[in-house]
């Protein structure tokens, strides 16, 4: 009965994170770690940093923050993977 009320709860929580990724947003370091924090699950987060309709607002060392709040590194992976490459100076 409760692991079908985790699954439930899971399931859920999934949803809303599709729901949310489905939807154009910038995501930023506080971002990202509010999702951690609620209990979102990696692939989830992971799922909306890959979204296209995303966009990150954030650099390189951004990613040491997230490391520091606890974010799963393949959540972190997934963010720099994304983060565009600087443009070189003329």
């Amino acid at each position: 009965m409760q692991r079908k009320v985790l699954g439930v709860l899971f399931g859920v929580a999934l949803l809303a994170l599709v729901a949310v990724a489905a939807s154009a947003e910038e995501l930023t370091v506080n971002s990202i770690v509010a999702a951690q924090h609620s209990g979102a699950p990696a692939d989830g987060i992971v799922a909306m940093v890959n979204s296209p309709a995303n966009t990150i607002a954030m650099t390189a060392g951004d990613l040491v923050t997230l490391r520091n709040a606890g974010v799963p590194e393949s959540v972190i992976a997934a963010v720099w993977a994304r983060i565009p490459a600087p443009t070189p100076a003329p």
